[in-house]
């Protein structure tokens, strides 16, 4: 077999290794990976080691192997910082247990807490729309796997509350009643509102190529000219060019006799 390693692993699956805050798309992404080498049932512990004593002694060797393969998978994409997370483990499924327990909080007050990251974001003139409902989804999955199950409509509710003022008026076809958003999925509205966001930097582009000189044209077209020092658009009637009372130097010099 060939020889595994973390920078192989990650650059195989671009995987960016577990620090902790990345839990929830890293876990998806490695339940993926053992569910393709069918391996997961590692992970889950439903794959049960043969007893010492059983006269199965080729199922207790690949058992072994395939257990240490899931731990090497695992233990090459968790980050330095998380390692002290599975010390002791002996099998794969001690191993993801232990990191679960860590990351993922099953208390009711950790529920709550994340109730009101859902409900208590809100987007600002400054943040992305993708990273803004990219957040969202991330905090629903937290979620559902703290085992707390929130309805389609929830999050669709919660994903409209979150944007900004500006989208009330576009927001209005799909909150009233019988409206086709009650039949629409999170991942349709959530591809709805990228679409709209996209389409209003378009029409923001092209305002500003409007704005922007023709080649060749003269961009003095239109304003207006000092008629003494010549200067265009200027904001003044007069200009320091044609009055013939000079400033004063300091004070000194407008007390002087």
């Amino acid at each position: 077999m060939a020889d595994i390693n973390s920078s192989g692993l990650s650059t195989l699956y671009r995987i960016e290794p577990l620090k902790g805050p990345n839990w929830l798309s890293w876990k998806m992404k490695i339940e993926t990976i053992l569910d393709n080498k069918g391996l997961d049932s590692y992970i889950e512990g439903t794959k049960i080691r043969p007893a010492d004593n059983s006269p199965l002694a080729d199922e207790k060797d690949k058992w072994d192997a395939e257990d240490k393969k899931t731990r090497t998978i695992i233990t090459l994409l968790v980050h330095d910082t998380q390692v002290i997370h599975y010390v002791g483990a002996h099998t794969a499924h001690d191993l993801w247990e232990q990191l679960k327990a860590m990351h993922e909080p099953h208390s009711q007050a950790g529920i709550l807490t994340w109730h009101r990251k859902l409900y208590g974001t809100r987007a600002k003139e400054s943040t992305d729309i993708r990273t803004h409902l990219t957040s969202m989804w991330e905090i629903y999955e937290t979620l559902r796997v703290m085992g707390d199950k929130i309805n389609d409509q929830e999050f669709k509710n919660a994903l409209m509350t979150s944007l900004l003022k500006s989208w009330e008026q576009f927001l209005m076809i799909y909150t009233q009643h019988g409206a086709y958003a009650s039949t629409m999925t999170p991942h349709e509205l959530h591809a709805v509102l990228i679409e709209e966001n996209r389409r209003w930097k378009d029409i923001d582009d092209d305002e500003e190529d409007e704005d922007e000189p023709i080649p060749g044209q003269d961009d003095t077209v239109g304003l207006k000219q000092c008629s003494i020092c010549k200067k265009f658009n200027m904001a003044t009637k007069t200009s320091n060019a044609g009055t013939k009372e000079k400033p004063a130097l300091n004070a000194e010099s407008q007390d002087a006799p």
